[in-house]
Order: C-alpha cells, then structure tokens, then sequence
C-alpha cells in the first residue's frame, strides 16, 4: 500500500535532508504512534511511545521509510542487510512499496524474521557471516547496503520520533532508546535540537541503553568486575546504578564487532553527556522477572532490546535519578501467517551466489 506522500514521516518533510522530491517518497503509514502510561510497582508511572503500533512493528519503520525513498533515485537494483530481525522485516516491506528487491541475510534461528522477509517478496538467508555476506552481495549484485551503523543518513528518519512526542504534548525529563548502532538516539537528538531552536523546547536526557547480548563494541567495555546489574558511562568509567544481583557476564556476551568504534562511542557519550544523560549498560538476562509482570498486566509483548530499556528507566526512577522518563518501545515481531518457507540458507559464498541468482531471475 502507497499512501499520500505527506504522511508518515513525510508530514516532517522539513526535517528530512537531503530533501527528496515528492515522486519518489514511500512510505506505509508509519509515524502514527501513541504514548500509553505503564504502572510499574513500586514506581511511579512511566511512558511508552508505542513503536509497535508501526506497519511492522518497530522504529525501523521510520529509517527505511527514509532510506529507500532517497535510494528511490537512483538506479539500484535493490538492497542488502544484515541484522537481527526487525531492520529486514522493515527494509522488504519498503522495497517492495518501491518496485525493488531485498536480500536479508541474518543468523540461523531467525526463522519468524525470514518468514516476514519471505512474505514482502524478500530474499531471507541464514548465514554464519551475515555482515561478510552482505558484503559481498553488495560487489556481486550492485546493492545498497542498508545498515543503519553505515548508512550516511540512517538517523533522517528517526528526528520524526522528537515530534511525535513534542506533538503528543507529555512532558517528559528524560528518554531511554535500546542503542547498537545510536543511529536512531541520534536522530532523537537532532530531532530536539531543532525543537530547541525553532521553539525553545528543552531537550531531555537521553540514555542510550546497551545490553549484554546486544553490545556495540568489539571488545568489552571497562569495569568487569562487581555485583550490579546495570551501570551508566560517567566522565571517568562505567558507575553502577543497581545494588543488586550478579556481575554482568561480559564474557559470555555474544557482541556485534565494529558496530560502533570505540572513538565514536565516546563521542556519542560526550553528545549524550550534553543533555545531562549518557549510555546506561544493563545485563540482558537481569530484567525479565522485574518486567514482564508490568508488561503481561498491560498485554504488551516487547522484544528484549525495548525490556531492557523500560529496566534501565524503572532503576532511575527507584534511584530519583529521573522523575518523567519515557520509552521509545517496539515490540515483537507479528505473527507472520501460514508461511511455510522459513527463509534459504547459505554454508559457503557458493551457495549464496546460486540463491541469489535464483532470486534476481524472478
């Protein structure tokens, strides 16, 4: 479905750089979000923007919508992605609004994410090397790679998140977004920087939340050793937040190499820093039984990254670290109906050349 190019994000068009003419916007209606209050015992409410409520169910949304409407211009003859799960479903629904072919490659396992790519004309492969694979699908084939870690305007998209909170008219101190790439708290930032220009709305604080399983280093961060389960990035070192529970398990962490560099982390922290926030780590496995009553009470099914956020925002508020925060929320992915296909799988650079052969004959 193609709807009026002035909604979605595109009714922030003067947001969005570079601009792109009308002809070739896309987008699916995402944008069309609402904030919901969730009570969490023993603390004060706090706030949901409801990212779920997207076409496929997560933030994503407002990236791709952006990203393969600036590709829209150009002459490629699809795209290429490697990731977890919600940025493939996202990325071959866009495409295929737009005429264009999308070659998602993920771990094994993934098979409810390949069953959506599948069912928007996608091309799912299980790999073991998704980002190598990518790669190279990239030289075969002519792609656009789409990672948001690389794309040069991958936060365009997200400034839009700044207005549909400012447009909601809720107050808030403080915003807490799952972070790998920060291309998406960049945007936020960006976002509320030209809301403070323009209007003089104060920004908030804003967390970038890590988590164990989902961390942008190759490497650890410092501070390995402890009892806590959630630490924040100060000036000097990584200071922990939460008395209880184990040392995070740093070395069980399975980490998304090269995502961020370490130079670029600290310069996001710096940015982050400058609206009295910063990057919050939270141990993936701690959160679960502290949020899922709230959740299941509310009948909300987030994926981890989002109950790691919401257990970061719940220990400031036990902390009075913050008393407003807000949770940029996205959750599971849909059901994906009676698809019976679960995506192709590649062992070797052979395989994956005959699938995608296969594919771009079609």
């Amino acid at each position: 479905m193609k709807l009026p190019p002035q909604t979605g994000i595109w009714r922030h068009d003067y947001l969005l750089q570079p601009d792109i003419p009308t002809r070739f916007r896309l987008t699916l209606g995402e944008g069309r979000t609402e904030i919901t209050a969730l009570a969490v015992t023993r603390y004060r409410p706090l706030h949901l923007l409801r990212e779920d409520h997207n076409p496929t169910g997560s933030h994503k949304d407002r990236a791709m919508a952006f990203l393969v409407s600036l590709a829209q211009r150009e002459a490629t003859p699809g795209f290429v992605i490697s990731t977890s799960g919600n940025a493939g479903i996202s990325l071959a629904q866009y495409a295929r609004a737009g005429g264009r072919k999308a070659v998602v490659l993920m771990k094994p396992g993934r098979n409810r994410a390949a069953r959506l790519v599948a069912a928007a004309a996608g091309c799912p492969i299980m790999c073991g090397k998704p980002i190598n694979y990518a790669n190279a699908a990239r030289r075969w084939y002519g792609l656009t790679d789409m990672r948001t870690s690389r794309h040069p305007q991958a936060s365009q998209g997200y400034k839009t998140i700044a207005m549909a909170i400012c447009e909601s008219g809720l107050t808030i101190d403080s915003l807490f977004m799952f972070s790998t790439s920060f291309a998406t708290i960049m945007g936020i930032f960006e976002g509320y920087r030209y809301l403070h220009a323009r209007f003089g709305l104060a920004v908030p604080r804003l967390y970038a939340v890590l988590g164990g399983d989902f961390h942008p280093f190759p490497v650890p961060p410092p501070g390995r050793r402890g009892n806590r389960h959630i630490q924040a990035w100060g000036r000097d070192g990584w200071h922990y937040i939460d008395s209880q529970g184990k040392a995070p398990a740093y070395d069980d962490a399975l980490t998304i190499g090269g995502a961020c560099s370490r130079e670029r982390f600290m310069r996001i922290c710096r940015l982050l820093h400058s609206t009295g926030g910063g990057a919050v780590y939270v141990r993936s496995t701690c959160c679960r039984e502290q949020v899922d009553a709230a959740l299941q009470h509310n009948r909300l099914a987030p994926s981890l990254q989002s109950r790691l956020a919401l257990y970061a925002a719940q220990a400031f508020l036990h902390h009075g670290r913050v008393l407003r925060p807000l949770v940029v929320y996205s959750g599971s992915a849909p059901a994906g109906g009676a698809i019976s296909s679960a995506g192709f799988h590649a062992g070797n650079l052979s395989d994956l050349r005959r699938i995608l052969r296969e594919y771009f004959a079609q």
